[in-house]
C-alpha cells in the first residue's frame, strides 16, 4: 500500500477503533500484570508466614492453599 492509502486508513473511524482497540489491550495486560504480581507476592507472604509457625512447632500439618 502507499504511504497516502495508510493514512486514509488510520483517518478513517475504522482505523481510530483499531487503534484504541489495541491500546485497550495493552492497558488491559498491563493491568492483569500487576494484580498477578500482587497475588504472586501475598502467596509468598503466607508461605513464609507458614513456614515460621511451622519453625516454631505451631503450624498446622497441612500448607496454606496456593
Amino acid at each position: 500500500m502507499e504511504t497516502r492509502m495508510w493514512l486514509i486508513l488510520w483517518g478513517s473511524p475504522v482505523g481510530i477503533a483499531v487503534f484504541f482497540a489495541g491500546l485497550g489491550v495493552l492497558l488491559w495486560g498491563v493491568g492483569k500484570l500487576k494484580h498477578a504480581e500482587a497475588a504472586k507476592a501475598e502467596v509468598e507472604l503466607m508461605e513464609r508466614q507458614f513456614n515460621h509457625e511451622r519453625a516454631q512447632g505451631k503450624a498446622s500439618p497441612k500448607p496454606p492453599p496456593a
